[in-house]
C-alpha cells in the first residue's frame, strides 16, 4: 500500500499511536493495582478470620511479610502509571 493512503509514514499517526498505546498501558496498570488492592482485602479478611497465626513460627510466611510486599507492589505500579500519564 503506498501514496496518499500510506497514513502510517507521517509522525501524527506515530505519535497518535504512542499516545494511544501510554493510555493502554496505564489502563492495564490501573487494573493490576485494582487487583493488587483486592488481594490486600483479602489477606485482611483472612486474618480477621484467624488463617494467619503470627506465633506459629513454623510458617515461613506471615500476614505483615504478606502486606509489606503487597503494599511494595502497590508503590511501584503507582510509580509506574504516573510516569507514564506524565509523558
Amino acid at each position: 500500500m503506498g501514496g496518499a493512503r500510506d497514513f502510517r509514514k507521517y509522525s501524527v499517526w506515530k505519535e497518535a499511536v504512542d499516545y494511544a498505546t501510554y493510555v493502554y498501558e496505564a489502563h492495564f496498570l490501573d487494573f493490576a493495582l485494582g487487583s493488587a488492592f483486592e488481594v490486600e482485602t483479602q489477606l485482611t479478611i483472612a486474618k480477621n478470620i484467624g488463617y494467619f497465626d503470627n506465633t506459629d513460627v513454623s510458617r515461613d510466611i506471615n500476614f505483615q511479610v504478606l502486606m509489606d510486599r503487597i503494599h511494595s507492589i502497590e508503590r511501584q505500579l503507582n510509580g509506574l502509571i504516573t510516569s507514564i500519564r506524565k509523558s
